[in-house]
């Protein structure tokens, strides 16, 4: 778009169209920095300020008469439209303003944003536009709109259950396989609804305190819970749940994806089933060893179920779960099971021992060891059963084991077994009494016993009545 000279005649025009416009405006005008032209009810541009000069690549001065639709994209029908509905109407509403795209002098377009102002003159009507030039917000958009198809494209197409919550635990966005989960029939059913009116009301508050220390710490949690579903039933569900993060680091949300997990809890059912009668057949295959074990010497036997007893007396007592303490219960039964391999005269020998056959008795651990090794039992088991005569300072054997390398069920099987043979007679000495063998866990906790379970074992006698009568009792 070229613009011939201005002559001297059209310099008169321009002033004395300039006239028709208040001081303070030109001076207002001039001395901001947005563009900014004022133009006549024709559209004719009776001012513009050098900033609208420069946004247009015009020189100062040569947009004075021009009309303002030069300055406009064709094909911008409703940016004609509303020049039209401006012309007619004669009274344009202050503020309106529209996207659009701008001309400049080299025919190169740009987006512009055009805000439209209404100043009246005595004489006729003067109306002031704005103009601000949108590329790098138009970038900035497109780049956004981009990255939104990019991310929905991505949410859409997860094999999973995905949401996204704000920080007041709002679903703000979620996928297909979300309402398909929990049982919507499409996503907008799902949007709006609170995080926590998804979950089973058992779960509440422990999801509610789960996602607080999420959003406070940005940890990463992965945890099982019951979800609930439209119509009221319930369906379990391993939950992922992380932070969303702006690009400042800010956090702005939860993300959680969700999987069913009905099936693989049906397995795990049905294994925990398969494995509770393993155990069983375990136990049961043990009890027969203890049997042989007392046709060839009872104290051996009945030393063995009382031991078993008051191991899992201690386990429970230090909060073991059931599972752990029925380990506990293969421990007691087994932790002699070497004694088959020594000598009954040994075993059954009134008087005191020679080195030699001590060392014999002691190589029943290894004996035991070896035999349950290769059965199936579980390694805490065939563990516990080797390290039952270690001791915290090392003085302890076969391998002489300190502190934390003795697992924590032949700590409590060291005890339940020094505590039963003190208390018991035995063919080569009487019975040493209950509270004898106290003393000696009491005195030596710390040194040869682990503290913790020194103190379990006491409480179990002095303050909750413990006692060995019932020898086949839990068996």
């Amino acid at each position: 778009m070229n613009s011939p000279p201005v002559n001297a005649g059209e310099k008169e025009a321009t002033v004395d169209r300039t006239a028709r416009m208040p001081d303070y405006l030109v001076h207002v005008m001039d001395n901001i920095v947005v563009a900014a032209y004022c133009v006549d009810p024709q559209g004719e541009i009776i001012y513009a300020n050098k900033v609208a000069h420069e946004l247009f690549g015009f020189s100062v001065g040569e947009l004075h008469g021009q009309n303002l639709v030069s300055l406009v994209s064709k094909g911008c029908e409703s940016y004609t439209q509303l020049v039209d509905d401006f012309h007619v109407d004669q009274r344009p509403n202050s503020g309106n303003t529209l996207e659009t795209t701008g001309l400049k002098r080299d025919a190169t377009e740009f987006p512009i944003e055009l805000m439209l102002l209404a100043q009246a003159t005595s004489a006729d009507m003067v109306t002031t536009w704005l103009v601000n030039d949108i590329s790098k917000r138009k970038k900035i958009e497109l780049t956004h709109k981009k990255n939104e198809r990019a991310y929905r494209t991505l949410v859409e197409t997860l094999p999973e259950a995905f949401m996204f919550m704000n920080m007041d635990l709002k679903i703000m966005v979620c996928n297909e396989f979300a309402t398909d989960l929990l049982g919507y029939q499409s996503i907008n059913e799902l949007i709006g609804k609170n995080y926590l009116d998804i979950m089973s009301s058992r779960e509440v508050k422990r999801a509610e305190a789960n996602a607080k220390e999420i959003l406070a710490s940005g940890a990463v949690a992965t945890d099982e819970y019951m979800l609930m579903k439209k119509d009221g039933t319930f369906v379990p569900a391993e939950l992922h749940i992380s932070t969303m993060k702006a690009r400042a680091g800010e956090v702005r949300g939860l993300i959680v994806t969700a999987r069913d997990i009905t099936k693989r809890k049906q397995v795990d059912r049905q294994l925990e089933h398969r494995l509770d009668n393993l155990l069983k057949t375990q136990i049961g295959a043990v009890r027969t060893l203890s049997k042989v074990i007392g046709m060839k010497d009872q104290y051996i036997a009945d030393h063995q179920e009382r031991v078993t007893r008051l191991a899992c007396a201690i386990a429970r007592e230090m909060g073991f779960s059931e599972e752990r303490t029925e380990e506990m219960r293969l421990v007691g039964i087994l932790h002699d099971i070497g004694k088959l391999f020594v000598p009954i005269q040994i075993l059954s020998k009134p008087g005191k021992l020679t080195e030699e056959e001590f060392q014999t008795i002691k190589g029943h651990v290894r004996s035991g060891y070896d035999a349950i090794s290769v059965s199936g039992f579980p390694d805490s088991v065939i563990d516990a059963v080797r390290q039952h005569h270690e001791r915290l300072n090392g003085s302890g054997y076969p391998d002489g084991l300190k502190e934390e390398e003795i697992t924590e069920e032949a700590k409590i099987l060291a005890v339940a077994d020094v505590v039963e043979a003190m208390s018991s007679r035995r063919p080569y000495r009487a019975g040493l009494g209950e509270e004898k063998a106290l003393e000696e866990i009491q005195e030596n906790s710390g040194q040869l016993y682990d503290r913790e379970v020194g103190l379990a074992c006491v409480r179990l006698f002095h303050e909750k009545n413990f006692n060995f009568v019932k020898v086949h009792e839990d068996i």
